[in-house]
């Protein structure tokens, strides 16, 4: 089966407080199809321009199929070889279903999972895959979808402050936007919460052969931190609200292929090659917790989605001045990993 994108998420759970979290893999697409066949000496690959002319547009002249020279020439021949290249739009990763997250009581910085355990694994030897999306959403509670009638939920996410225990959950009582005319004044049954989330790639020489070994790899390369919980929206009468959804799209988090043996060239992971996982660490804080006691266990407390598709994605195509999808400019999306 074809699958050019897929959804997966990631359920958080906050008890002491304890996160779960569920997460995707992919992988990297192979060096660009700048040559085509088996080069030979007697026959050389040829090379493939960005408008799908072979042998930057060599062509052949048309020849007399008829030899005697005592009739007229009618007709002429002339060839053209066809050649295929391929390209997989199959996604298979691999991605832990829940993580925990454990903090005090009182709030503050919770201790999350390494990085390099906290992985999307890409088990694709054949392709590189890309996340282009991540989506966030806290968890209202059991049951619950929050109408105008709501007046608490679960957990609530920061005002955007770095550190949620800058809000008391006990005074902390925000908007929450359902619809352009609907909003919901609620407060939180156990606590704020803010989170930022950074992807990065590990070097593929890492000793991985225990899980003490991959929670010790650090990043080689790494993406922009991305504000995953706590913001505020404003409408256009100026009111501001909390985001119990927050959903950042047109990311390029791409997953090198499984064997990968592309070298990077520049910055710190210059002449490494990378492995084939997309290593999250999560910083997350949270504001002393209410209604809560040890024999709770882990409550949920947000879920994390990733959208993941193949590089050869049609949103990467690019577009002529008719909005057609230029002949062979497929072969860009190969260049990235």
């Amino acid at each position: 089966m074809k699958k050019t994108s897929k959804v997966l998420s990631a359920i958080g759970l906050s008890a002491a407080l304890a996160v779960g979290t569920a997460l995707p893999a992919f992988a990297a697409p192979a060096a660009p199809f700048d040559e085509i066949g088996e080069s030979t000496e007697d026959n050389p690959a040829p090379k493939v321009d960005e408008y799908g002319q072979v042998d930057n547009g060599a062509t052949e002249n048309f020849k007399d199929t008829n030899d005697s020279d005592s009739v007229e020439k009618k007709e002429a021949t002339a060839s053209t070889e066809a050649y295929l290249g391929a390209v997989t739009y199959q996604i298979d990763a691999t991605l832990p279903l829940k993580i925990a997250m454990v903090g005090d009581m009182g709030g503050g910085k919770l201790m999350t999972p390494h990085s390099g355990i906290y992985t999307i694994t890409n088990n694709n030897d054949q392709a590189g895959l890309v996340v282009s999306g991540i989506e966030t959403e806290m968890y209202a509670g059991d049951g619950v979808t929050v109408t105008t009638g709501t007046t608490q939920v679960d957990w609530l996410p920061s005002k955007g402050e770095d550190i949620a225990i800058a809000e008391d959950p006990t005074s902390y009582n925000p908007y929450i936007k359902i619809s352009d005319t609907d909003e919901a004044q609620v407060s939180a049954k156990y606590g704020v919460i803010a989170a930022n989330l950074t992807a990065g790639y590990f070097d593929s020489t890492a000793n991985v052969s225990d899980s003490a070994k991959k929670a010790d790899r650090t990043f080689v390369k790494q993406e922009t931190t991305a504000k995953i919980v706590g913001d505020v929206t404003a409408d256009a009468g100026g009111s501001t609200y909390v985001q119990m959804k927050k959903t950042i799209n047109n990311l390029n988090y791409i997953i090198p292929r499984k064997g990968n043996t592309t070298v990077e060239s520049a910055g710190d992971a210059s002449g490494k090659v990378l492995a084939n996982e997309l290593g999250l660490q999560l910083d997350v804080a949270s504001s002393k917790l209410l209604n809560y006691n040890e024999e709770a266990g882990f409550v949920k407390a947000f879920t994390i989605k990733f959208t993941v598709r193949a590089p050869q994605h049609v949103a990467d195509l690019k577009k002529d001045s008719t909005g057609n999808t230029d002949f062979f400019d497929q072969w860009d999306m190969y260049k990235s990993a």
